[in-house]
């Protein structure tokens, strides 16, 4: 199944690229709660751990702050982050790859 998860025109104001005297680009980090986003995509709460189990095939899990992180590596890409049992974010991480979202 492939969901059409188009961010470009949902990314917060915050997210931007500046140069800096010459040298590489600079990406701000960002925090953007994309929870919202799989929700408007009929992607219930209760799914949306199984539907990225099955694109990433592995996750990794924090006891300390409650967050499950997709693959399970050093560098993940995104967070579900659970508060009182509950999901209440869904954030991506710094390395997230352009279009990665899009891919999902």
């Amino acid at each position: 199944m492939t969901i059409d998860l188009d961010l470009s025109r949902r990314l917060p104001a915050e997210v931007k690229s500046e140069r800096i005297k010459g040298a590489a680009t600079l990406m701000v980090e960002f925090k953007h709660n994309l929870l919202d986003l799989f929700r408007s995509k009929g992607i219930a709460d209760e799914e949306l751990p199984i539907f990225l189990n099955a694109f990433f095939r592995s996750a990794g899990h924090s006891s300390e702050t409650n967050e499950v992180f997709y693959p399970k590596s050093n560098t993940p890409v995104l967070a579900l982050v659970y508060k009182g049992g509950r999901l209440q974010e869904v954030r991506a991480e710094m390395n997230l790859p352009d279009g990665a979202i899009e891919q999902l």
